[in-house]
């Protein structure tokens, strides 16, 4: 152990010339992401864009585990009242291992979901509008939407296969 610390020992002289130069470096580089108010592409409007989606992740993902929980419930109530026309109760069975299957599944939906979330921000970098505050609402709201309403896909088609009886 001494002989370790033996190497990594160094002369005064020679720590504070690299704390100097890790100083001048550091004073040299921006973070990522941020650009200086005298360059010519800055925007205050832009620049806390990453802020205003970020906050809004979390009311996001509440609406889509609220929409998860309320699909499987609806999918219990489809499988277990209209789908007996189609197919014999005695046939339908819902294991304890086909909804922690089915749990996971969604979870991995959800992690999908937020990824795709990131449209937002990609959008708003592409489009460049104008009016910032009603596109973020409007594209805000549109993606919530489509993503709530994805996980009542599964209960609509076996409504759809009980009452009809044809599968799409």
């Amino acid at each position: 152990m001494s002989s370790v610390v033996g190497r990594l020992r160094c002369h005064p002289r020679d720590f504070w010339r690299v704390k100097r130069l890790c100083g001048k470096l550091t004073s040299m580089v921006q973070p990522i992401g941020s650009i200086g108010q005298d360059h010519p592409h800055f925007d205050p409007h832009r620049s806390d864009t990453m802020h205003w989606w970020e906050s809004r992740r979390w009311r996001y993902n509440l609406r889509l585990a609220l929409a998860g929980v309320a699909a499987f419930c609806l999918y219990c109530v489809v499988c277990w009242t209209l789908l007996p026309r189609v197919v014999p109760l005695m046939e339908m069975e819902t294991p304890l291992f086909t909804i922690l299957f089915q749990g996971i599944v969604f979870l991995v939906a959800m992690g999908l979901a937020n990824v795709c979330y990131f449209l937002g921000p990609l959008l708003e970098f592409l489009c460049k509008p104008e009016d910032l505050h009603s596109f973020r609402g409007t594209c805000y709201f549109l993606g919530t939407a489509f993503s709530v309403s994805l996980p009542f896909c599964i209960p609509a088609y076996l409504a759809w296969w009980s009452i009809t009886g044809t599968p799409l």
